[in-house]
């Protein structure tokens, strides 16, 4: 099925993209139920998985990924790097693909009729985000780790002579729109955020106004899980916006933390697990961390309560599975 008959809410919701963000037909390519584009050397895919019926309605799980750099061989060493450096990140993940020695960010939303307001303004948020990511961030690693830019051209138009203006997104919307208040400021929302959590939290506070608190059960250790949504910690270079970090006070060295971090991204990319992958697991001030910065650009009403749910679906899902990880060839190799 093509996107471009939008038979169903996943293929519509990857059309309102292609409209929405102009992306050039010169410069993208149909592919089943998405398409792939080049804003200018890289390569993005944007596509809708099939539907699966969950909880009385149909649900679509979209993404959105885009090459990054040729490891050549350096993705190992590399790991605590980028596990550090996503802790500035924003609604994307590390992911690697051994195969072809390939690492690409990647996001997923899940989409449904309840959330499609929000979901069309995230949406495309992520992707201008994923491409200002790559060229801010790609030419470090390339010179700090040897690494290739994973730059490509169209098949039949070659290179673009012009990057896209999508390029210029994150100094032309997203940091403007970060230097005023943050948009969640006062909402009425964090009530909604706070009985979002109320039932699968351990211990929860909220000031109704600024931030909230959360914690959950951790079987491993003496501390539990701490979620932070704070609407007055601003990103280190968007600005303001609502940050949600959940901490998992795993005891190991910060290299083994790293690679628990690529572990946990590469699983939420492949799993349905049924809660939105919008952020990144990496190392915030030393601790393994959920770490996700939704720009002030991107405010509507929902945000804060169904991310603070994914949230807590998260960290359960993180306890109950956590034994199942540690067990792994992959973390022992």
């Amino acid at each position: 099925m093509s996107w471009r008959d939008k038979e169903d809410l996943g293929t519509q919701l990857v059309a309102h993209v292609h409209e929405s963000l102009r992306i050039p037909g010169d410069y993208s390519l149909d592919r089943d139920r998405g398409f792939e584009w080049w804003a200018s050397d890289y390569c993005q895919r944007v596509w809708s998985d099939l539907g699966n019926f969950h909880n009385a309605s149909t649900v679509y799980r979209l993404h959105a990924e885009i090459d990054f750099l040729q490891a050549n061989g350096h993705f190992e060493e590399a790991k605590p790097a980028f596990a550090a450096a996503m802790a500035e990140g924003s609604l994307n993940a590390i992911v690697y693909d051994p195969e072809k020695d390939l690492i690409k960010l990647h996001s997923s939303i899940y989409g449904q009729d309840e959330n499609v307001n929000w979901v069309h303004r995230v949406f495309n948020a992520v992707i201008a985000l994923q491409i200002c990511e790559v060229h801010r961030m790609a030419q470090r690693f390339a010179h700090d780790f040897k690494m290739s830019h994973a730059m490509t051209e169209h098949p039949t138009k070659g290179g673009r002579k012009a990057p896209d203006p999508i390029c210029e997104f994150e100094e032309r919307f997203f940091k403007p729109y970060g230097a005023n208040e943050s948009r969640w400021v006062g909402v009425e929302e964090w009530d909604e955020g706070r009985q979002a959590l109320r039932r699968i939290s351990k211990d929860l506070k909220t000031d109704y106004k600024l931030c909230l608190d959360a914690t959950f059960d951790w079987n491993y250790g003496h501390r539990d899980m701490a979620l932070l949504v704070s609407a007055v910690d601003p990103h280190p270079i968007l600005g303001n916006g609502l940050l949600f970090a959940l901490t998992t006070p795993v005891m190991m060295e910060d290299a083994l933390k790293s690679q628990v971090a690529m572990m946990l991204n590469e699983h939420e990319r492949k799993d349905w697990n049924w809660y939105n992958d919008l952020g990144t697991w990496c190392l915030l001030d030393g601790e393994l961390t959920f770490f996700s910065f939704v720009p002030n650009v991107c405010y509507v009403e929902g945000i804060l309560r169904d991310f603070c749910h994914d949230m807590g679906l998260r960290a359960n899902w993180v306890n109950e599975h956590w034994a199942e990880f540690v067990r792994t060839d992959w973390m022992h190799g």
